[in-house]
């Protein structure tokens, strides 16, 4: 399955498929519309990801934030959840 952002409702999004090195530069530049300065991401349509995975949220996050929009996360898989712990980013990537 190929990597796929949808938007789902307004200002919520879920991310979908393989999120390796090769896609994220085209899913880093996706432009996210917020909800009232609020915006939600449901990781749990990933099949696969590898570190590069972390680099895009953090990107997202980035980029929401100078907006002054809060952006959460939801659906974090063990993989996922693996990844995160092994790089310390708990606490800089904002869990629903």
């Amino acid at each position: 399955m190929s990597a796929r952002l949808e938007q789902v409702g307004a200002g919520h999004y879920r991310l979908t498929g393989e999120i390796v090195f090769t896609v994220v530069a085209r899913l880093a530049d996706e432009p996210l519309s917020d909800n009232g300065g609020q915006c939600r991401i449901d990781l749990d349509g990933i099949e696969r990801a590898d570190s590069s995975v972390l680099a895009l949220l953090l990107r997202w996050l980035r980029r929401e934030r100078r907006r002054g929009v809060s952006l959460v996360f939801s659906g974090f898989s063990d993989q996922l959840r693996s990844l995160i712990d092994l790089y310390d980013l708990d606490a800089v990537l904002p869990a629903a």
